[in-house]
């Protein structure tokens, strides 16, 4: 502005003039048919595509920010994921390298220390250094980033590696973006995150291009993975597809053969308590010999299969359905055509598409009884037809992700049952995880969507920034942590209630080792989180023997509820008072307040087994009428109003307490 203060018009229209003249010119260059810029905008942003991948990281900052600034106020997904968390335990438990048969002495009455997972885990590391919340809060942190840097490392390097760079770049950077944001559970630390980067190891072995770094990862990576979980299923088939390999260019590969190899290897002395425990310790059998999970019949492993196709399980969660299996259907039509479409029906079928996505025609059409297999044969009957490589391989994904959509429904058809009943090692192992793989292939999914959207679409640059955008909406939604009302989301401080679990410990005034507890409705993990010794609680293994002790608890209502005990005879992980009236399914918070205002009148456990087995008290997450009736004397009500529990405390008759309340 000039000193006198007026501003300068000549100055201003020249410069707006200039302005729209290098507007004009981009908007020309890139409106030509025959344009073949990756994306629809001037030849600057295509010359520093730092900035769209300063856009994407940035994204993912933003995705995970809440971490950082709310914290304990945060909420987290409950579910499958912090109820069965006892690396907090582990870590914290002074037994870290004890002996396996040495006892933890907080769960169960006491498990053996070979009962939980190796002390060569990153995570328990963690927790060990760290206090619980820090440690999710980081474990969730690096997982994410390293899902963006092993995913854009895979498809840079081989999935798109004959196209130009640019298109490699923005491609793969999305596809690398999708997998980022992608709910991987916690729990399984890497497992998921890092799988394209073991592939991208493994290939570079096969090809004898591999350097140091290959055998760095796959020498570090098993210990921040599951190898029960993941990876007996990951290298099952990495193993199978060598051989065919091998097989088919009639040559022994022992460099791949020795990779392969060694991360078994790896893995094996990583969780050598587990070895050791499942080959020698005869004393121990675990609950896990009565898995019995072949129980649903033809349509229900149908509607299992066509559910977690559309949405995964809460333990794999996808996030395709809203925008990108729609965004896959229409990326594989168009890939049939042979030319790039022109300005004019790019924007038409951008139009189409985004008002078949607002009016969730895609909902309707994908949720019908029949639309799975109707959908499987359309993609087939496509890929007969396609002679674009990328439309091949697009299809090729999905005809994968519905073939592991009903490996997993059909994983549980009870028809198995007779052929399995003598295989213990087979029940003992749950064969349907190999869906974990499914997360992957939606992340590859997106790459081959972008790289046909910039190969047969003008305005690219529009059509990816949209789709970035809504899934990162999509993805926030789907997290295991946020500040919204989506199902299984707590507030850590909420849930834990450290202050109100504190009151309960001072009134009932005696050293936690020196007494031991159950819960009513309310998550075991809370009570042993606070530091209280449990009889009950969520493991993935420990003793048989202690299951059916416990079952005598809950036997009664067993025998009258027929879902409840399929639960816990075929599986058994959730060792919970099961009861008339008693649930642990919260949706919400609001759900979980309202269940305190109610009350238990008619339970069938049997309190004398709970004292047999050393419980001295009952947290109740409602108060139980006439509780003398049922072995229990009412001592007092415990509410915070931070607390999402009202926990009502009662002794149990005939092992009655000895403290400084009683």
């Amino acid at each position: 502005m000039p000193r006198n203060g007026k501003r300068n018009h000549k100055y201003t229209d020249r410069t707006l003039s200039s302005f729209l003249s290098w507007l004009s010119n981009a908007i020309h260059q890139n409106l030509k048919p025959n344009c073949y810029s990756v994306y629809s905008v001037n030849k600057y942003i295509i010359l520093h595509r730092r900035y769209w991948l300063l856009f994407l990281l940035a994204a993912t900052g933003l995705y995970l920010f809440p971490l950082f600034i709310y914290t304990g106020d945060l909420k987290y997904f409950i579910f499958d994921n912090i109820n069965g968390n006892h690396l907090p335990l582990l870590a914290k438990c002074g037994l870290l390298f004890a002996e396996s048969h040495k006892t933890i002495a907080m769960i169960f009455n006491g498990l053996p220390r070979g009962a939980f997972g190796s002390e060569f885990d990153i995570q328990v590391w963690l927790y060990y250094w760290l206090d619980t919340l820090q440690a999710y809060i980081v474990n969730e942190f690096t997982i994410h980033i390293v899902a963006f840097i092993a995913m854009y490392a895979f498809l840079w390097r081989y999935l798109l590696a004959d196209e130009s760079e640019s298109i490699r770049f923005f491609s793969a950077s999305t596809g690398a973006f999708y997998f980022a944001i992608t709910p991987f559970l916690p729990t399984l630390g890497l497992s998921i995150a890092i799988m394209p980067l073991v592939a991208f190891a493994y290939i570079r072995i096969w090809q004898r291009q591999n350097g140091w770094i290959e055998w760095l990862i796959l020498s570090l990576f098993p210990f921040y993975s599951s190898f029960a979980q993941v990876y007996v299923f990951f290298l099952f088939t990495a193993v199978t597809i060598a051989l065919f390999g091998m097989l088919r260019h009639r040559v022994i590969h022992f460099r791949l053969l020795f990779a392969l190899l060694l991360v078994i290897f790896i893995f094996l002395c990583k969780d050598y308590r587990l070895v050791l425990q499942m080959i020698f310790d005869s004393g121990f059998v675990s609950h896990r010999v009565e898995f019995a999970k072949f129980d649903k019949t033809f349509m229900d492993a149908y509607r299992m299969a066509h559910l977690q196709f559309l949405h995964g399980l809460s333990h794999a969660k996808g996030m395709h359905f809203e925008l990108l299996l729609p965004a896959a259907i229409f990326a594989v039509l168009l890939s049939l055509l042979k030319q790039k479409l022109t300005p004019l029906f790019s924007l038409i079928l951008l139009s189409v598409f985004i008002f078949l996505v607002l009016v969730d025609f895609w909902s309707f059409l994908l949720a019908q009884k029949y639309s799975l297999p109707l959908f499987f044969i359309f993609i087939v009957s496509v890929y007969k037809f396609q002679h674009d490589k990328y439309g091949k391989w697009l299809s090729i994904i999905l005809i994968l992700l519905v073939g592991l959509s009903y490996w997993l429904g059909f994983s549980f058809y009870e028809k198995w049952d007779e052929i399995t009943k003598e295989l213990l090692l087979i029940r003992m192992f749950d064969f349907s995880r190999f869906f974990f793989f499914s997360q992957v292939l939606w992340a590859i999914a997106a790459a081959l969507v972008a790289i046909v959207v910039m190969r047969k679409v003008q305005f690219a640059l529009l059509i990816l920034s949209l789709f970035v955008i809504f899934q990162f909406a999509i993805g926030r939604e789907k997290a295991y942590f946020g500040m919204g009302k989506q199902p299984y989301l707590f507030s850590y401080n909420a849930y834990f209630a450290a202050s109100q679990f504190q009151r309960i410990e001072d009134y009932i005034g005696r050293t936690q080792c020196s007494y031991r507890v159950v819960s009513l409705g309310i998550d075991p993990i809370v009570a042993l989180h606070n530091g209280f010794y449990t009889l009950d609680g969520y493991m993935v293994n420990y003793p048989l023997q202690y299951k059916h002790e416990f079952r005598k608890i809950i036997q009664r209502h067993l025998e009258k509820n027929d879902e409840a005990r399929k639960l816990f005879d075929n599986w058994g992980n959730k060792v919970y008072l099961y009861d008339n009236g008693v649930t642990y399914d919260y949706l919400n918070e609001e759900m979980l307040r309202n269940n305190n205002a109610l009350v238990y009148n008619d339970l069938d456990m049997n309190t004398t087994q709970i004292s047999r087995m050393g419980g001295q008290y009952l947290f109740s997450s409602r108060r139980i009428l006439e509780a003398q009736k049922f072995g229990l004397r009412y001592l007092a009500t415990f509410e915070d109003e931070k607390s999402v529990w009202t926990v009502h405390l009662y002794a149990i008759i005939g092992n009655e307490p000895q403290g400084k309340n009683f």
